[in-house]
Formats: C-alpha cells, sequence, structure tokens
C-alpha cells in the first residue's frame, strides 16, 4: 500500500494530479495553506484550467510546478530573461514576492472555489436520508 505522506507518495499524488490536468484540461486541488487569504480559504477545493502561457494576465491566479511542489498565487510579473520568460507570484497574504519560475512550468490558471455545503446542511441530508430509510423498514 502506498502512504500518501511519503515522499514517494507525495510524488505518486503529484503525478496523477499533473497526468489530469494534461488529459482533461482541468483539475480539483484542496489548499492547504493560507498565503491566498482572504480569497482562497485553506481547505477549500479550487478548480484549476489548462491554460497556455500567452492566455494569463497580470493578477490571475496561477498554478505552478515549484521546487517545493504547486504554487497557487497570484501574477504579480513577468520577466524576459536570456533563457525564457520568468513569472513572478506572490500570495495574497504575503508580503515579499516568490522566486521566480520558468513559464515553462506554468500548469494553469485558477477558475473557481468549488463551495461545498455547509455543515448543517450536510446533517440535514444525512437525516432526512436516515428517515426515508426507516419509513421503508
Amino acid at each position: 500500500m502506498l502512504r500518501t505522506h511519503t515522499p514517494e507518495g507525495i510524488r505518486v499524488r503529484l503525478d496523477v494530479a499533473l497526468d489530469s490536468l494534461r488529459l482533461f484540461g482541468r483539475l480539483r486541488l484542496r489548499v492547504t495553506g493560507s498565503s491566498m487569504l482572504p480569497a482562497i480559504r485553506p481547505g477549500s477545493r479550487v478548480l484549476i484550467r489548462r491554460v497556455a502561457e500567452d492566455e494569463i494576465q497580470f493578477g490571475d491566479i496561477v498554478l505552478l510546478r515549484a521546487d517545493t511542489g504547486l504554487r497557487l498565487h497570484r501574477l504579480v510579473a513577468v520577466m524576459n530573461a536570456p533563457d525564457g520568460t520568468l513569472l513572478i507570484t506572490r500570495g495574497d497574504n504575503d508580503m515579499e514576492d516568490d522566486p521566480p519560475v520558468s513559464a515553462s512550468q506554468l500548469l494553469g490558471i485558477f477558475a473557481g472555489v468549488e463551495q461545498a455545503p455547509p455543515k448543517w446542511r450536510r446533517l440535514v441530508c444525512l437525516l432526512d436520508s436516515l428517515f426515508r430509510h426507516m419509513e421503508r423498514v
């Protein structure tokens, strides 16, 4: 069994996510950090849409492959370098820019937050389902 919190497990999960984005053009991820507060809350499920480099604009929230894994931050600058274009991002809740990343590491653009129903609504649905089941018995 593959343990998902080991380096090997994380690599496999990352590969599956990137394959999904490449094959289907869309990806759903759970945000773990607070760097994009208040726009994106920790624990939110975000939708990512695959895009080409020429489709992004300043202010877009982009998904990049970085040295530390994946980075979902706002695009604040684009630099032309001798070896290609560099993208500079920053979390909305961060004070400093992230290290530049090659535009070839662009994976997609933020397409929205998947809204989860409030916990009380899930409880009501569960109780409703339970009562319906009990009525049949």
